[in-house]
């Protein structure tokens, strides 16, 4: 992976994190009934910040 230098590298990292976080089924119940796309926008300008 290249370095994390743009708010689209930022969201990429996120999207993949997140994307394996959730096909993980002994952590992703703490996600049920999350709006993940609202979530992964406030993680996103978090880190963009």
């Amino acid at each position: 992976m290249k370095d994390i230098e743009t708010i689209e590298d930022v969201a990429l990292f996120v999207e993949k994190f997140y994307d394996k976080l959730l096909a993980d089924h002994t952590i992703n119940h703490h996600f049920e009934g999350l709006d993940i796309k609202s979530h992964l926008q406030v993680i996103v300008d978090f880190w963009s910040t």
